[in-house]
């Protein structure tokens, strides 16, 4: 049963592939993508192993470019917003996100003293 699921894998990855390739088709108005989808969709109706290569192949080469593509996307939202924001922020704020710190304190560390009653929980937000 293992193997027909996988089989089904392999060709539901194989079908989505076909039919990329079927709206590139659509977009561009060129013939190999038409020969491309018919291709990739016939593939495993003549060849469970050709098609079980070609979607591992696939699927390894998609988890290689998402693996890029997240540390360069992440980098660039690092670099292009949060750090002129932090920027700005310490620009315009001098004491930061505590106002009141004392500079001869050993912690900014406050104890809250509230007893907590059930009324408390019944809306938290």
């Amino acid at each position: 049963m293992a193997k027909k699921t996988q089989s089904r894998k392999d060709f539901e990855t194989l079908a989505v592939l076909g039919a990329a390739s079927l709206v590139c088709f659509l977009l561009f108005r060129k013939p190999a993508f038409a020969g491309l989808a018919l291709a990739l969709l016939a593939l495993p109706l003549i060849s469970g192993k050709a098609a079980s290569r070609l979607a591992a192949l696939w699927l390894g080469f998609s988890e290689v470019l998402g693996a890029i593509n997240t540390k360069l996307l992440l980098g660039a939202v690092y670099f292009l917003l949060l750090t002129p924001l932090a920027f700005f922020f310490r620009l315009f704020h001098a004491g930061g996100f505590n106002a009141k710190a004392d500079p001869a304190a050993r912690s900014y560390f406050e104890e809250k003293k509230h007893l907590f009653a059930a009324a408390d929980l019944e809306e938290p937000w």
